[in-house]
């Protein structure tokens, strides 16, 4: 498409007064689809940090309980194999707690992976919203006030 049919495209889509643009949505319906949940287009797409760095925020919170939890557990199992020698449950105790471990060092783990990305989303999505709005910007739009 030449450069000249894109701006004549774009000037006629200015002209037309009742241009909308509707996503996943048949235009004049009204099934909510808007970001601002009226369904008539008068909705925007908004974002914050803030869930992100929370999320992470508990990941790191979760990770020390967890890494705490272990700890505990296994002091808590100390000496048990000493007092307990010769039960049968002792064996099941012992797996039990080899078990426990091993399911609170995964979720540990999971936690300790899981904050840095959460938070690189929120830098992520910062950083796409100043490009894009960068980029917006520059764009000539014939008969605007910015563009003219």
């Amino acid at each position: 498409m030449a450069w000249d049919e894109w701006e004549q495209l774009k000037a006629e889509a200015i002209a037309r007064e009742s241009a909308q643009m509707q996503l996943n949505e048949a235009p004049g319906s009204n099934n909510g689809g808007s970001a601002g949940g009226h369904g008539d287009g008068t909705g925007s797409l908004r974002h914050t940090r803030k869930p992100w760095v929370r999320a992470a925020s508990v990941a790191n919170e979760l990770s020390t309980t967890m890494r705490k939890a272990r700890t505990d557990l296994h002091a808590a199992h100390e000496g048990v194999s000493g007092g307990a020698e010769g039960l049968a449950s002792l064996s099941a105790l012992t797996d039990v707690l080899t078990s426990w471990k091993a399911r609170l060092g995964s979720a540990r783990d999971e936690c300790v992976s899981l904050e840095p990305n959460l938070r690189g989303v929120a830098v992520e999505l910062g950083e796409v919203d100043v490009k894009v709005g960068a980029d917006t910007d520059a764009v000539r739009v014939p008969g605007t006030r910015r563009g003219e």
